[in-house]
């Protein structure tokens, strides 16, 4: 959230070409063909570097510096690193803020930054051996649900569960193999929006302000945008999308209502909320499991459809905890 700015890059044949970028010029960036030791400054490391486009000045010709200089945004300061897989560089990013902003790269944002780098070599390194499936697609999310955990500290085993009771909900209701399936993938990672809400946010004992709300309303879209850029998850992205929408029309993002809310969808958000109710947060300790009964009574026809509400709780006591995959 400090980053003004922003580009990625990838690495073929030794040479950089920039595939996307925020606030900076990307057709005028595509266009530059450099050579990769140009970007030896990114280290696979992440790293906080002053004044980025002066370092890159004395490593290319005048030409393409004038050209990169006049595609780039002014830099004051860059949060750097470059994605490694075989011991070889195939990519990098970097996120950048204005000169004239007075915010800064810290710590917390460099192991932020260090934990995404070790999941995306992990994915590509899955992907180039042709693993990315069944235990192995299971294990990468695993994985970024894990770093959501990282990130922020009251979502410890909450992803899981949510997917657990989502199994649960779908198999009381007689859905279809594929669906239940779905209920899982969807219930896992649900919150994978999250990664990009500042950890201070997410970890706030003090009552939200009305932006730091805001923020946290987009995360459903962010994790909706993801999913739909990869195949095998791109079945599930709608079901994401609307897990925070409620029964009366008052959720977000569309806020639709009833029926027209997807059936998986309401089934994580009976899901989500009692899990959330029956673990410690930030601004409260944990309900039991009748106090959060009570919860989904009074929210039952205005937050949540009633039926999946009497589902849960009639079949909570015999949840099945196997994973369907």
């Amino acid at each position: 959230s400090k980053s003004d700015y922003g580009s990625i890059y990838k690495i073929r044949d030794d040479k950089v070409t920039y595939v996307d970028a925020v606030g900076h010029d990307l057709k005028l960036l595509k266009s530059l063909q450099i050579n990769k030791s140009v970007f030896s400054v990114h280290t696979n490391e992440p790293q906080i570097l002053d004044n980025l486009l002066e370092r890159d000045k004395n490593m290319i010709s005048q030409e393409k510096y004038e050209v990169l200089k006049s595609a780039s945004k002014n830099i004051e300061q860059s949060l750097t690193f470059s994605l490694t897989v075989d011991n070889e560089r195939i990519a990098g990013i970097s996120l950048d803020i204005n000169d004239k902003s007075k915010k800064q790269f810290m710590q917390d944002d460099i192991e932020t930054l260090a934990a995404f780098r070790n999941l995306a070599e992990s994915f590509y390194t899955f992907q180039r051996y042709n693993k990315l499936q069944g235990d192995f697609q299971r294990d990468i999310i695993l994985s970024m649900i894990k770093f959501l955990e990282v990130h922020d500290k009251y979502t410890g085993g909450h992803s899981e569960e949510v997917a657990n009771l989502s199994i649960m909900i779908a198999k009381s209701l007689d859905l279809s193999k594929k669906e239940i399936n779905n209920a899982y993938w969807a219930g896992l990672i649900h919150d994978i929006g999250k990664l990009l809400i500042p950890k201070k946010i997410l970890n706030k004992k003090q009552k939200l302000t009305d932006s730091d709300y805001s923020l946290i309303q987009n995360h459903p879209y962010w994790a909706y945008t993801a999913l739909k850029q990869t195949k095998k998850l791109d079945s599930i992205a709608k079901y994401v999308l609307y897990h925070h929408e409620r029964w009366d029309g008052e959720g977000y993002p569309e806020g639709v209502k009833r029926e027209q809310i997807p059936l998986i969808s309401r089934i994580i958000a009976v899901a989500d909320a009692y899990s959330a109710m029956t673990s410690d947060r930030a601004y409260r300790d944990a309900l039991s499991k009748q106090e959060a009964f009570q919860e989904l009574k009074k929210g039952s026809k205005k937050q949540f459809d009633p039926e999946i509400v009497k589902i849960l709780i009639t079949n909570i006591d015999s949840l099945d905890k196997t994973n369907v995959k």
